[in-house]
């Protein structure tokens, strides 16, 4: 059973909120174990496994393709880096949207 109703944009949403000034280690059931994984989009895939719940893919459709309204809701993230000697927090990479299919098929 999924924590959120992937039909629904709303309930996606809400609960994409709960990480707000959390780690995703903090975010998930605690006794979540963790793989590693190597690359670029590695924090997505993470997130997309370990917090909603779902197996990750490489298709350009939308992650969860029954949300509505809409037609579909497509989860777009990027881990943050720490700056070296400086308070503060940037982004690991930049996000790109050029890939999605924003035509019905």
């Amino acid at each position: 059973m999924l924590p959120y109703n992937p039909k629904s944009s709303k309930s996606i949403i809400e609960y994409a909120k709960k990480l707000a000034n959390k780690t995703l280690r903090q975010a998930c059931d605690k006794n979540t174990v963790f793989k590693k994984v190597d690359g670029k989009g590695s924090f997505g895939i993470q997130l997309e496994y370990y917090y909603f719940k779902y197996k990750p893919n490489q298709n350009a459709h939308a992650d969860f393709p029954e949300a509505e309204p809409g037609g579909g809701l497509e989860l777009k993230s990027t881990g943050l880096l720490k700056y070296k000697g400086n308070d503060g927090y940037r982004i690991n990479e930049r996000l790109s949207l050029r890939n999605i299919n924003c035509e019905k098929d």
